[in-house]
């Protein structure tokens, strides 16, 4: 397996950190957890998961939302990786793209699909999902 990037690493904690201060106490926030579906266990890059780590014996299956950062993988992210959550009906899915500063929201899961899709560019901002709390799409890239 290769290394990851260190734009992909640098982001992925930079989002890390941005969410755990947004989600004080409502929920975790985990780097690279598998994410039990109906038929596979995927590894998102973040999840964000109610309540407290004691809450969870096994795998997390309903997570608040799932980012994938996305420096090399972004046609992946955005089509295969879209379906899966899309189908096992995670209500929202950001992929933070590295390359492009852009961040793709999509809420509202519907078959192999998302009806709603918000691109944010690097000067603006996004609100996270259950929390209320605004973060700037530029404190999450390098």
């Amino acid at each position: 397996m290769s290394p990851v990037n260190w734009p992909h690493v640098y982001c992925t904690i930079a989002v890390r950190k941005l969410l755990d201060q947004a989600y004080t106490a409502e929920a975790i926030v985990v780097e690279q957890v598998p994410l039990r579906l109906s038929d596979s266990l995927p590894q998102p890059d973040i999840g964000v998961y109610r309540g407290e780590l004691r809450d969870y014996t096994s795998h997390p299956t309903n997570p608040i939302f799932i980012v994938e950062i996305s420096q090399t993988t972004l046609r992946y992210d955005l089509t295969t990786k879209l379906e899966l959550y899309a189908e096992a009906g995670v209500a929202e899915y950001w992929v933070l793209d590295v390359e492009g500063r852009v961040l793709h929201q999509f809420t509202q899961p519907h078959g192999s699909g998302y009806i709603n899709q918000k691109t944010f560019t690097d000067v603006e901002q996004v609100i996270a999902p259950g929390c209320g709390i605004t973060l700037q799409v530029a404190a999450m890239l390098q």
